[in-house]
């Protein structure tokens, strides 16, 4: 399991990259939409956990 320190640095890592890599920024932005579109009718918790597993891979 990653230790906090770990998590703050990926954490870190990722704000610069989306930051920085507009296009980056901009499918990252379309996969949010795209889970918030295909989840609008489900309650706020189930959205997003839909949305956290696609930002991790899982779906």
């Amino acid at each position: 399991m990653p230790t906090d320190e770990e998590i703050k640095r990926a954490v870190a890592v990722l704000q610069s990259a989306l930051a920085k890599h507009s296009a980056f920024y901009r499918a990252f932005l379309a996969s949010i939409r795209s889970a918030v579109a295909e989840n609008h009718d489900k309650p706020d918790d189930e959205l997003a956990e839909n949305i956290l597993k696609r930002i991790i891979g899982e779906k």
